[in-house]
């Protein structure tokens, strides 16, 4: 007996031949979030609803290193720029 049983692979993880991954051509990052906080008021005794904004820290370039081969990356705009982004991390030794 097998260590695990062979089965047909689920619908929901099949690409088709146009499949793109979510990121595709998507819209650049907003600069800043707002996100509900609240804040404990001890003179009262009660908690206050506020917003903070949250500024936006992380990468806004793809680093997938391997979208000039993968297919479902064909015409999008950021196609390379992971591929560039890893080499140069190489080259700066880091």
């Amino acid at each position: 007996m097998p260590p695990v049983e062979e089965h047909e692979v689920h619908e929901k993880v099949k690409h088709e031949a146009d499949y793109k991954y979510g990121c595709h051509n998507r819209m650049p990052f907003a600069d800043v979030y707002i996100a509900p906080d609240r804040v404990y008021r001890a003179d009262k005794l009660t908690w206050d609803d506020v917003k903070r904004p949250i500024q936006y820290a992380m990468s806004r370039e793809c680093r997938y290193d391997m979208s000039l081969t993968d297919t479902h990356c064909n015409k999008c705009k950021h196609r390379g720029s992971g591929e560039a982004y890893a080499n140069s991390v190489r080259q700066r030794g880091t």
